[in-house]
């Protein structure tokens, strides 16, 4: 805030002698019209003072406000790119579905070992096997595990 001040000596100067004569007459000596002039003063300055706040907290609200009103954007572009993202992935995956299966747990360590102990041939069909003189034979498939 910039404050301009003046003293008494400034409202005696030449400068102010016309507005001085302007307040002098019968019940008011110049002593008196410099003592006007500087109440005068003062209240024009206490006056511009109680403006200069207003005007200082008018600028502050409309800083804020503005400040505001762009994180409001700010978050309302942050949001609507994440919808997109969001969007694009629905999207995404609804086009590929096969891509975004989702893969069950089936337990592949049991699963092999299982099969090496399934049974996968009844036991009574028949199987060709190869005897200990050289030729074939078939055999029932149980006495062919049993071997």
């Amino acid at each position: 805030m910039i404050q301009i001040s003046i003293s008494v000596q400034d409202y005696a100067s030449i400068n102010f002698a016309n507005t001085r004569a302007q307040l002098i007459n019968e019940n008011v000596d110049e002593e008196q019209a410099i003592q006007l002039l500087r109440n005068i003063w003062q209240a024009n300055n206490e006056t511009d003072k109680v403006l200069w706040q207003q005007q200082l907290a008018e600028d502050r609200e409309q800083r804020e406000h503005a400040q505001r009103i762009q994180e409001d954007e700010q978050e309302r572009v942050k949001q609507e790119r994440i919808d997109e993202e969001d969007a694009a992935r629905k999207e995404e995956r609804k086009k590929n579905k096969h891509k975004y299966i989702p893969i069950l747990d089936t337990g592949h360590s049991r699963r092999t070992t299982e099969a090496s102990i399934k049974k996968t041939i009844d036991d009574d069909a028949m199987v060709l096997s190869t005897l200990a003189d050289g030729s074939t034979a078939w055999i029932s498939s149980a006495s062919a595990r049993n071997c």
